[in-house]
């Protein structure tokens, strides 16, 4: 009976986590429908399909928002590296569009410059004059959208745009060409604030 499932699972899974105390009473679910295919009890009246799952705790996830100042330091920042070397423009215009225009990352790797639709007229207040087509094959959702480049963003991909080399708008290897940038942003952050911490000091 349900009240016999209930009282082997609070004997047996009281320390059970809710991924294994659900696997069990899946378990025994299939197995009573396998009985009762073999006519040895009654299918409709599973005593495990009566049983509540565990709902599972969510992991914490260590999400790192960077402040508003620090992600106008760190596109400054980028932008003098890319003034030495014209290729970081790529991860100029990857970071104009992920940061001010809404695209994830995934999506940005197969964006191109000429799926940028300029001089639109705005139709509403506040409507910007710059748009990207995602087609549904770049698309998390399946689904095409137009994302509205925000002023912001045109300032950046504008600049970015000077130097392409190529319709694609991002590196085949923006992933490691972004993790170098940031390793060094936050080197040149930590010495910054060291350099002007001591000559607070003095």
């Amino acid at each position: 009976t349900t009240d016999d499932v209930k009282k082997y699972l609070v004997k047996r899974g009281e320390n059970w986590g809710a991924v294994h105390y659900n696997s069990h009473v899946n378990y025994g679910a299939r197995f009573w429908n396998v009985c009762a295919k073999l006519k040895y009890c009654s299918e409709s009246l599973n005593p495990w399909e009566q049983i509540s799952k565990r709902k599972k705790t969510p992991r914490r996830q260590n999400v790192k928002i960077m402040p508003a100042g620090d992600v106008a330091s760190f596109f400054w920042y980028v932008e003098r590296r890319a003034s030495k070397d014209k290729r970081i423009y790529q991860e100029l215009a990857l970071m104009a569009l992920n940061f001010f225009a809404g695209i994830r990352i995934e999506e940005i790797e197969k964006c191109l410059w000429s799926e940028i639709q300029k001089n639109i007229k705005p139709k509403v207040k506040d409507e910007t004059k710059w748009r990207i087509t995602v087609w549904s094959d770049m698309e998390k959702t399946s689904r095409t959208k137009i994302n509205p480049i925000s002023e912001n963003a045109i300032f950046w991909l504008a600049e970015a745009e000077k130097f392409k080399t190529r319709d694609k708008i991002v590196s085949d290897q923006w992933k490691q060409r972004m993790k170098r940038l940031r390793a060094a942003f936050r080197k040149y952050s930590t010495t910054t604030r060291k350099n002007k911490k001591t000559g607070e000091e003095t």
